[in-house]
């Protein structure tokens, strides 16, 4: 007794370990990961359009200038771009969108934020990151622009760039953020694909974390979110379409089993899950074949080492032998395997050879021409 309790501990504590790390890799996209892949997309992309487009190099010029004007009011946010952008986010076009979002994420434009920032005495990392929210938010707007399709991968860069403005409360795993990611992989883009399943399936492991580290454990969602049944479809199908990717097919598949792990901790009652109809039928029925496997191992036993000379078990063993049968249809099979058999075997028969006079000269004939 002494000696299980130690076990029960051990099993536990794998069990939370379990449920912890499944928390922590549901998060899938960190959002450290989410800002450097949005900052090379800006790199590999906009940044060529920018250095190509002289009508864009000085729209930024314009921007810089306006907002080092802008210094001496402080209600326009700690790296004075905001003032730009709201005179002018009617009228921005998806280029210019694109540029200055990218510009504020991580290029010029966040630099010479900060940099006034520090000359004013201000906070840097303060206009840091409220360049970042400005810059995230333009090109999460650019994502949904009617020209979004001309950049490739506008949709993720988007997504990425909003996630990593905007990494706290339930801004990762709103509708608006999965229906970016998802039109950016129905354009043909895997990394949205894989950005669409990583927010259903953080979606649907929210409250886990909770569930095992108490209410001071962080989720990346609404934990009243976590368990719905149609996030854990949508994120399945969405790996499935990966499977086939040379990139991210093992990703996918490591996906695939944690959207199934998370899927046995919501039902399973001994680690604090409720289990559905079909979790308790199939536990009935494992329960059911294992009792049953286990009074017909124990007959058999029984009948091979102490009884099986007497009459009476032999006849109880044959009983149960043709009930079991029975009930599983093997005995019918049989039969009708052993009647087909029959048949054929009655279709192959040949009459036997009679030696008379006839038979013998035919044979000869056969021989004649054989020769």
């Amino acid at each position: 007794m002494a000696s299980s309790r130690p076990r029960r501990a051990r099993a536990r504590a794998l069990a939370l370990a379990l449920v912890a790390a499944l928390a922590a890799r549901a998060r899938a996209a960190d959002v450290d990961v989410e800002c450097a892949e949005a900052r090379r997309a800006c790199a590999r992309d906009a940044a060529r359009a920018i250095d190509a487009d002289a009508r864009l190099r000085a729209f930024l010029a314009t921007a810089t200038a306006e907002a080092t004007r802008a210094d001496g009011d402080a209600a326009l946010g700690a790296s004075r771009y905001g003032g730009f952008v709201a005179a002018r986010a009617p009228a921005l076009a998806f280029a210019e969108l694109v540029a200055l979002g990218c510009c504020l994420l991580d290029g010029e434009c966040a630099r010479d934020a900060a940099t006034r920032a520090a000359r004013r005495g201000d906070d840097e990392a303060a206009a840091t990151r409220d360049a970042l929210e400005i810059g995230g938010a333009l090109l999460f707007r650019a994502s949904g622009h009617e020209r979004w399709a001309k950049m490739p991968g506008m949709g993720t860069l988007g997504g990425d760039a909003r996630a990593c403005a905007e990494a706290t409360g339930t801004t990762r795993c709103d509708d608006e953020l999965l229906a970016t990611y998802v039109k950016a992989g129905d354009a043909g883009d895997e990394l949205g694909t894989l950005r669409a399943g990583d927010v259903m399936l953080r979606r649907y492991v929210a409250g886990l974390a909770t569930r095992v580290q108490g209410e001071g454990a962080r989720e990346e969602c609404d934990a009243s979110r976590g368990g719905d049944a149609a996030d854990a479809a949508g994120a399945r199908a969405l790996f499935k379409r990966l499977l086939t990717s040379n990139r991210f097919d093992k990703v996918a598949a490591e996906r695939l089993r944690e959207v199934t792990r998370a899927e046995e901790l919501w039902v399973d009652p001994t680690r604090g899950g409720t289990p559905d109809r079909a979790y308790l039928m199939a536990d009935a029925l494992i329960r059911l074949a294992s009792r049953v496997a286990t009074a017909i191992a124990v007959c058999v036993v029984f009948y091979a080492c102490s009884f099986r000379n007497f009459k009476f078990i032999g006849d109880a063993c044959r009983f149960a032998r043709s009930v079991f049968l029975a009930v599983t249809g093997i005995g019918l099979v049989t039969r009708v395997f052993k009647r087909i058999r029959a048949f054929v075997k009655w279709l192959r028969w040949k009459p036997p050879v009679v030696d008379t006079r006839q038979a013998r000269r035919e044979e000869a004939r056969k021989s004649k021409k054989r020769v």
